[in-house]
């Protein structure tokens, strides 16, 4: 996890990123084609990932006063290597996601009212939006071929989705 913060007079900036990335070996019985073309069960140790993730964020505000200050969010959040449907199924036409594929991306604007004495902290964003972003044709067409019409709640046809509306977010730190 990594934290900046920057802060000049009235103006304060914190940018964070955090990057989660994890493999582990497990035995599992797959099934695999002998010469004679039989099916025959084979006890192998296969990797596989077990965490993958990854975001990032930026902050900026510009205070009031000692407690209240107008700030905006911007964040995003994907994975980054390719996930499959399991284990054990881990070819081309088993992918269900992959870099950036999908991210989510939110950017929120409002201000923010910090407590002195207690470490809390009310962030009211009258402007927010988020969205969904997909932009792995691979990907789309192995969704197609599975007859799906959307991917991640993105249409089929289209690459991004976005909605707005409003949010308040309690930080305690």
């Amino acid at each position: 996890h990594l934290t900046h913060s920057y802060a000049k007079d009235r103006f304060r900036m914190t940018n964070q990123a955090d990057v989660r990335y994890g493999y582990n070996r497990a035995r599992a019985d797959i099934t695999v084609k002998n010469a004679e073309g039989e099916d025959v069960t084979e006890r192998k140790g296969i990797w596989f990932k077990n965490t993958d993730a990854f975001w990032v964020q930026t902050q900026p505000a510009l205070s009031i006063n000692e407690r209240w200050a107008y700030t905006f969010t911007g964040r995003m959040d994907s994975q980054l290597t390719n996930s499959y449907a399991s284990r054990v199924r881990q070819e081309d036409t088993d992918l269900q996601r992959s870099f950036l594929a999908p991210a989510t991306v939110s950017a929120s604007l409002g201000m923010t009212y910090s407590m002195k004495k207690f470490p809390l902290s009310i962030t009211m964003s009258v402007f927010s939006a988020s969205g969904t972003l997909v932009y792995c044709d691979e990907l789309k067409k192995l969704y197609e071929e599975r007859g799906a019409d959307n991917y991640f709640g993105v249409e089929i046809d289209k690459h991004a989705t976005f909605s707005g509306g409003s949010e308040v977010v309690l930080s305690f730190s």
